[in-house]
């Protein structure tokens, strides 16, 4: 997938990219609090390997859902007209 060219996929890639962070301090905070407290520079390292992997991920994520909207518009353009709904006359 190339960069994003419109501020809309780049809105959407952006705010994926944020959420994706958060979800992996979120779960990466969670783990390691049940070993005990954290320090500060245990906290600023998990919170730059979340922002360190989150363009990536995200970009990730949107071509995959790219891909799926495509494999299914070629699926749904190789259907025989015979299994095509037809429109009813009035």
């Amino acid at each position: 997938m190339s960069a994003p060219t419109t501020e809309g996929e780049l809105v959407r890639e952006v705010v994926l990219a944020e959420v994706l962070a958060l979800r992996t301090l979120f779960l990466n905070l969670r783990f390691r609090q049940a070993q005990g407290p954290l320090t500060e520079a245990e906290m600023r390292t998990l919170i730059e390997r979340a922002d360190a992997v989150k363009g990536d991920r995200a970009r990730e994520r949107i071509e995959a859902a790219y891909d799926r909207a495509r494999e299914e518009a070629r699926t749904q353009a190789e259907v025989p007209e015979s299994e095509k709904p037809q429109a009813e006359e009035v």
